[in-house]
């Protein structure tokens, strides 16, 4: 009778076991198709793109009540424009022998890749 017992406990053990680990398994291949939607690139293929971005400023003489900031994207392509009224003002380094000029160009080049 005691080993009756504990053949049915057993039995009764394993089977939940099996359960629990098939509930485990299915919940655990679910993450894994979820992960793999959401990952980002693993599945693409390298690579590098360049582009070029051009940041303009413009300072006029004033007193720095108004400034204007805007830019446009066309694809890796950027443009970026400021101004601004604070010309003499701005900073010290632009008052003197060589003060700064009033528009002012900065080409800027961007990569961009995935390995």
């Amino acid at each position: 009778m005691v080993y009756e017992l504990f053949s049915n406990k057993n039995e009764n053990l394993i089977t939940i076991f099996e359960s629990l680990s098939f509930l485990f398994l299915s919940q655990l291949k679910s993450l894994k198709k979820i992960e793999k939607k959401l990952s980002p690139g693993k599945d693409t293929e390298p690579y590098l793109t360049a582009g070029l971005n051009l940041v303009t400023y413009l300072r006029t003489p004033g007193y720095g009540n108004l400034q204007i900031f805007g830019g446009a994207r066309a694809g890796t392509n950027t443009i970026s424009f400021g101004y601004s009224n604070d010309g003499p003002t701005a900073d010290k380094e632009g008052r003197g022998e060589n003060p700064r000029p009033i528009f002012r160009i900065q080409p800027k080049i961007t990569i961009d890749g995935s390995l």
